[in-house]
């Protein structure tokens, strides 16, 4: 939230800079919002470390991956792992 209280998100605008933009949001759904206004496609939002972010700091990003879809993912096996067990 902004210093009046408005809600707001932090973006990266072409040369890596934070700025902060107010937003309108049309109802939330579990941790998802729908935002109605303030955003538009290709626009590029800081979602983790934005606790930190000052306005007009200079970001280094990265692409984000969701932590919950890497939990659903087997883990990756070796031929000897998979040997271990049941080969006589």
């Amino acid at each position: 939230r902004t210093q009046n209280g408005e809600l707001s998100v932090w973006l990266l605008n072409e040369e890596n800079v934070a700025l902060q933009k107010t937003i309108k949001v049309e109802s939330a759904y579990e941790k998802n919002w729908l935002v109605s206004d303030g955003l538009k496609a290709g626009d590029r939002i800081i979602v983790e470390g934005y606790q930190k972010i000052i306005e007009g700091a200079k970001v280094k990003p990265s692409l984000w991956e969701d932590a919950s879809e890497k939990q659903d993912k087997p883990a990756a096996t070796n031929e000897l792992s998979k040997n271990k067990e049941g080969v006589k």
